[in-house]
C-alpha cells in the first residue's frame, strides 16, 4: 500500500504551493496534483482504499507526499490530527506559515479573483465585521489561529515529526537553506539543487472585470480565466491599467487585525521557541 511519509498541512496562501512545486523536482519525492483534503470530515469518510488510489502513479521514489492546506484550519474540522494519526502515526508534517493579516488580505484575494465573493465588496468592509459569513464561510481568520491550530498536532506527534518554516523569513529569505531543511527533515539527498527557487507561485493577479463575470457566471470560470490570462500576457507591461486591483486594508482595519491575531501570535512563538520580527504591523 501506497502513503504518504510527509503531509504539507498549510497554511493556505502562505508559500505552500511553492514549496510542493520545488519538491516534485526532486527525484526522491512524489507528490500528486492538487489537494486531496482526505482527513477532513467531508473526505475521511471515502477510506483509506479511496486516498491510496491518489498515489498509484509512484514509482521508484523513496517518500511520497501530499499537500492539502485544509489541514491546518481545525475550527472546521477539528478531527483532522486524530485522522491523520489514526492512518499515518509516523507521518512528517510540515507546515508553511505567513504574517496572519497578510494571509487573510491574500486568501480574500484568492476567493474575490475565483468569483466566490461578490466584486462590489470593499476588504474593509468584510474584516470590518459587516460580512462575517464571508469571513467564516472562507476560514478569512480562522486559518491564521495558528497557535490554535498547530497545538493539536503537538499533542498528537512528537514534537519531531513537525517541521515548522516562516514564509517570510524561510521561504523568502534564505529558500537554499530552507530546502536543505526540508530534505534533511525528509531523510532524502540533501545535495539536490532545486531550479527557480525564487520563482513567486499563484502571483497573477484577475482583473476586477473577470472576477465579475466569474461571480455571475460560476459555469464559465474556466474560460474567463484563460482568457483574463491571455490577455494579462500579451498586454506590454504585465497589467491593464486600473483593471488589476491589489486589495490593501486601510490603517484602522489593518491595527485592528494586528490586534485581532497579537495574543494568537505570541502563543504562537512561544510553542515554536521563536520570535518572527516580519511579523510586526510595520513590516505589514
Amino acid at each position: 500500500m501506497t502513503l504518504p511519509n510527509f503531509l504539507i498541512i498549510g497554511a493556505q496562501k502562505s508559500g505552500t504551493t511553492w514549496l510542493a512545486k520545488n519538491l516534485k523536482q526532486h527525484p526522491d519525492i512524489f507528490i500528486p496534483s492538487g489537494e486531496i483534503h482526505f482527513f477532513a470530515k467531508e473526505q475521511f469518510i471515502n477510506g483509506i482504499d479511496w486516498y491510496e488510489k491518489h498515489f498509484s502513479e509512484r514509482t521508484t521514489e523513496k517518500v511520497v507526499g501530499e499537500k492539502s492546506t485544509s489541514y491546518l484550519w481545525l475550527s472546521r474540522s477539528p478531527e483532522i490530527p486524530q485522522n491523520i494519526l489514526s492512518q499515518l502515526p509516523d507521518v512528517k508534517l510540515i507546515a508553511v506559515l505567513r504574517n496572519p493579516v497578510n494571509r487573510a488580505i491574500s486568501a480574500f484575494t484568492h476567493h474575490w479573483s475565483l468569483g466566490r465573493v461578490p466584486p462590489s465588496i470593499d476588504i474593509d468592509e468584510v474584516f470590518s465585521g459587516r460580512h462575517d459569513d464571508i469571513v467564516k464561510k472562507f476560514g478569512l481568520l480562522q486559518m491564521g489561529m495558528y497557535y490554535s491550530n498547530l497545538k493539536n498536532y503537538y499533542s498528537a506527534f512528537p514534537k519531531n515529526q513537525l517541521l515548522i518554516l516562516i514564509f517570510e523569513e524561510d521561504i523568502i529569505q534564505q529558500p537554499e537553506q530552507t530546502m536543505s531543511r526540508v530534505t534533511q527533515f525528509l531523510g532524502i539527498n540533501t545535495s539536490f539543487k532545486f531550479q527557480e527557487l525564487n520563482r513567486k507561485r499563484n502571483a497573477f493577479r484577475t482583473s476586477k472585470y473577470a472576477a465579475n463575470l466569474s461571480y455571475h457566471f460560476p459555469s464559465a470560470f474556466k474560460l474567463i480565466r484563460f482568457l483574463d490570462l491571455a490577455t494579462f500576457r500579451l498586454s506590454n507591461n504585465h497589467s491593464l491599467s486600473g483593471s488589476r486591483p491589489k486589495h490593501i486594508l486601510s490603517p484602522e482595519i489593518s491595527s485592528r487585525l494586528y490586534d485581532y491575531f497579537s495574543e494568537e501570535n505570541k502563543n504562537l512563538f512561544h510553542l515554536l521557541n521563536r520570535n518572527i520580527p516580519s511579523w510586526k504591523q510595520s513590516q505589514a
